[in-house]
């Protein structure tokens, strides 16, 4: 055999070839995430996106000017690239982050739950800062435009996926907490998400209940005997005035005839639930403001009650809906909100304190209260519907350069849990009492490892007294032990 003389840099080429081979190989494969395990199903929750259309002011005049499909080619001109920081509202960077990394986590998930508040703080006031017209049907068009661009956004993101939103206190032509029963507003909302919601093939109660009163009922694609019942809690909440949007029109008082909207949506909601236990189905409920106490806002900093303590709800509400859930224990598996922007829960317990369910607080998309902004993937048994665990997925604003996504936690290992269940949660409600180990823990997570939250090694007792205490009176007894 005659030895061949090697010509290095022909062998350096070769490898540079080789290398650009392999890369643009792995370019034109799917970034799937591993197969859930046989048997189970993911869906996605993310909550409080907070969308501010003018971030990058430069683009202001351009976004009043156009109508909403051309807008994403607007924010893309920009070269403002970076994500919204603490203390601001979700602007189209980290929109565009978010849905990229949803996807990348999972692409094609069953279901998704959106729990609310879509539209920025103060939008109204935002909105004259940079309008010329700045007249009510003037802001209705922008904000009609805005509830089209976030739809479309995500449905280019999740074309197959069924979409099942709840509105937000924020989310009104009309103002802040004052939706209307049969508004105009309730319409334009079901004609943009209707698409996304109608997937499920479960078409009745869209139609039908949405632009009543803003609640509506679905199958959950690929778990059969479940349902999701999405509420409007905005009519529960203490703040709540209809500001006779049903009309079209801002109005500077409320409108305070009878029927009120909260009674009707408490009955649709008992013939719902009732017709579910016929039917031996499970129910999960999605809505925005939970039931209970406002704990950053009741709180003071060594875990004492102030004084006027504030409920997220009026007090004839969250006790008609604690005996609704109690009396349907037994078909409601778990409910999930959003609206205090952080990683939480509260237990549903009867007159005795003995838990009999659990309502579960996706953290916020938008940081403006200094949390992390995350989403949170779920994995549920497909036989039983029975949550096995969930993962919570952030970006780290404080991190320098990248800024990637990356899982926090999740449940089970988190806190030694077998699945994400009440018993699971009860114990974990014991433990941060009890174990300063898993309160601090559980306090790393609450703002999503931002490291600003409200809830301190100091008031950490208020804290706790609100995740078990949903009425003023028992909360006010809590945090005076």
């Amino acid at each position: 055999m005659i030895a061949r003389k090697i010509d290095p840099a022909l062998t350096i080429l070769r490898l540079i070839l080789l290398l650009l081979t392999a890369a643009a190989c792995a370019g034109a494969m799917p970034n799937h995430p591993p197969e859930p395990p046989a048997g189970r199903e993911i869906f996605l929750t993310f909550s409080d996106i907070h969308f501010a259309p003018f971030s990058d002011t430069t683009l202001a005049a351009r976004l009043l000017a156009a109508d909403y499909p051309e807008w994403r080619a607007i924010y893309e001109s920009s070269p403002a690239a970076g994500v919204a920081a603490y203390g601001s509202e979700t602007n189209y960077p980290l929109l565009r982050s978010l849905l990229e990394n949803m996807r990348r986590t999972e692409p094609e998930p069953r279901l998704i739950i959106l729990t609310g508040d879509l539209l920025a703080h103060d939008f109204r006031g935002t909105f004259r800062r940079f309008a010329r017209d700045a007249g009510d049907s003037a802001y209705d068009r922008f904000v009609y435009r805005t509830l089209g661009f976030l739809a479309t956004m995500i449905d280019s993101y999740f074309p197959r996926t069924v979409v099942l939103p709840a509105l937000g206190n924020n989310d009104s032509y009309s103002g802040n907490y004052s939706v209307g029963p049969r508004s105009r507003f309730l319409a334009d909302f079901g004609r943009f998400w209707g698409a996304m919601v109608k997937r499920s093939g479960d078409t009745a109660s869209f139609t039908r209940d949405f632009p009543v009163s803003g609640c509506y009922a679905s199958t959950v694609p690929g778990l059969s005997g479940h349902r999701v019942i999405a509420l409007n809690t905005i009519f529960f909440s203490a703040k709540y005035c209809n500001r006779c949007d049903a009309a079209g029109s801002f109005c500077a008082t409320c409108d305070t005839s009878a029927p009120y909207p909260g009674d009707m949506e408490l009955a649709w909601l008992d013939a719902e639930l009732a017709a579910s236990e016929r039917r031996g189905e499970r129910v999960w409920l999605a809505y925005h403001i939970p039931p209970g106490i406002d704990s950053y806002g009741s709180i003071d900093s060594a875990g004492g009650s102030r004084t006027p303590v504030i409920p997220f709800w009026r007090d004839g509400y969250e006790r008609r809906f604690r005996a609704l859930m109690k009396r349907y224990a037994g078909t409601v598996r778990a409910s999930f909100a959003g609206h205090t922007h952080m990683d939480d829960f509260r237990l549903l317990a009867d007159s005795g304190g003995d838990p009999f369910g659990f309502v579960h607080i996706t953290p916020a998309v938008s940081p403006i209260y200094g949390n992390n902004p995350a989403f949170q993937q779920f994995v549920v048994d497909g036989r039983s519907g029975m949550i096995e665990d969930y993962a919570t997925h952030f970006i780290d604003l404080a991190e320098p350069g990248g800024r990637a996504w990356r899982k926090e936690y999740e449940f089970r290992s988190a806190y030694g849990a077998s699945r994400y269940d009440l018993a699971s949660l009860v114990r974990l409600f014991r433990a941060i009492v009890a174990d300063p180990a898993v309160r601090e823990r559980y306090r790393g997570y609450y703002a999503v490892s931002s490291g600003q939250g409200s809830f301190t090694a100091k008031n950490w007792h208020g804290y706790a007294c609100g995740m078990e205490h949903l009425g003023v009176e028992e909360f006010q007894e809590c945090c005076s032990d």
